[in-house]
C-alpha cells in the first residue's frame, strides 16, 4: 500500500485504480496504516519518501 501511494505520488484516485478498491476502502486503509496522515508511516522521511506533511498538502 505504501509503495503504491509513493509510486502515484499521493494521487488518491490513481492509487485506488491501481489497487482496484473503492475510495472508501482506500481512505480506510490509509487511516489503518497511517499513510498520508503525517507524511509517512515512520513519521520521518527517509530516502525516496515524501517529507513530513507532504500528503496533507498534496492530496
Amino acid at each position: 500500500m505504501q509503495k503504491v501511494f509513493e509510486r502515484v505520488r499521493g494521487d488518491k484516485q490513481a492509487a485506488q485504480k491501481v489497487l482496484g478498491i473503492s475510495r472508501a476502502t482506500l481512505y480506510r486503509k490509509l487511516k489503518r496504516y497511517g499513510i498520508g496522515l503525517n507524511g509517512n508511516r515512520q513519521g520521518k522521511a527517509g530516502a525516496g519518501e515524501a517529507p513530513e506533511g507532504f500528503w496533507l498538502s498534496h492530496g
